[in-house]
């Protein structure tokens, strides 16, 4: 068993970025769909950005974009910490509060706030007018979510980075 990690190949990244923090990969009929947002430390908004990518060739098409106003600004320093789809194109997103200080106190929440459309080649991320909350996580700095299909329905995952603390990975309740 060889239990070495090589990389094979990079691509250069695609954008013009200062510090993203959130990425996702959502299949298509048509290929994926690689999208990511800025970390936007303190700001009550970001942008997601979004492109067709050719996982082949490492390419990316023309990135389209879209404001992405934080659920909860009162709660959030954070607006878009970590996103994912599930396979119907539903967006996941976490934001969290973290003070800037390694012993917290950190807060951070899920919700599933819009939905990727795709017709052919072409796919538009579509925000919802109200997010749904889907779970509220007081004491942790939540920093990614990942969605896990199983037996009809959809588990949503979290990762936490509570610095001092370490850091855990769940499924949400």
């Amino acid at each position: 068993m060889n239990d070495t990690l090589s990389i094979v190949d990079f691509a250069d990244w695609p954008a013009d970025i200062f510090n993203v923090e959130a990425t996702a990969v959502a299949a298509t009929g048509d290929g994926f769909i690689f999208a990511f947002a800025e970390r936007a430390d303190g700001e009550t908004s970001t942008n997601i950005q979004w492109a067709a990518f050719d996982s082949d060739t490492l390419t990316f098409g023309a990135f389209a974009s879209i404001p992405f106003p934080s659920p909860d600004p009162a709660q959030s320093s954070r607006p878009l910490v970590g996103m994912d789809f599930d396979s119907a194109g539903n967006l996941y997103t976490v934001s969290a509060f973290d003070p800037d200080d390694d012993n917290g106190p950190f807060t951070s929440a899920v919700w599933r706030v819009g939905r990727l459309q795709t017709n052919g080649a072409t796919a538009e991320i579509v925000l919802d007018e109200a997010p749904e909350l889907l779970g509220r996580l007081d004491g942790l700095k939540t920093e990614s979510v990942t969605i896990r299909e199983v037996g009809g329905g959809v588990e949503v995952w979290i990762g936490t980075d509570d610095e001092n603390f370490g850091g855990l990975l769940r499924v949400l309740p």
